[in-house]
């Protein structure tokens, strides 16, 4: 296994949720939150328990960057939970989630990715992978 399934994996949930903000966001429909709430925790949980603590070898402001946006992102979601789904900030401030979450996606794929991919090993990388698949089954 090469560091390829690592990072696909983690650029397919990306793509899951972005699909998953645009469909609730073009529908003005509130009743997908719940599941993009759930798709990005699991993430979120994975990268910062497994790769984060391996990339930082990569490049440390990057992570500690990485992991301030996750900290954002918690807070928006904390917020979108306090707000009724009819309320009248609730589109607004999911918006104000998808546009945090697809900034964060952007510098990941493209600053820190490259990176860790030249510094991470191909047993770190299968290892990352593995342990991300075995929380993401236990979260699910």
């Amino acid at each position: 296994m090469t560091h390829q399934k690592l990072y696909e994996m983690l650029e397919h949930d990306h793509e899951e949720v972005k699909e998953m903000f645009k469909e609730a966001i073009d529908n003005e429909d509130p009743s997908k939150f719940n599941e993009i709430k759930k798709e990005l925790e699991v993430h979120m949980k994975g990268e910062e328990d497994f790769y984060y603590p391996k990339a930082k070898k990569a490049d440390e402001d990057l992570v500690e960057h990485g992991i301030e946006e996750h900290e954002e992102a918690k807070s928006l979601i904390k917020e979108l939970d306090k707000l009724g789904k009819n309320d009248g900030q609730f589109m607004p401030k999911l918006k104000e989630l998808r546009d945090s979450v697809e900034h964060h996606v952007d510098e990941e794929e493209h600053k820190l990715f490259p990176k860790s991919k030249d510094t991470l090993s191909d047993n770190e990388e299968k290892e990352i992978a593995e342990k991300i698949e075995e929380e993401k089954s236990k979260m699910m």
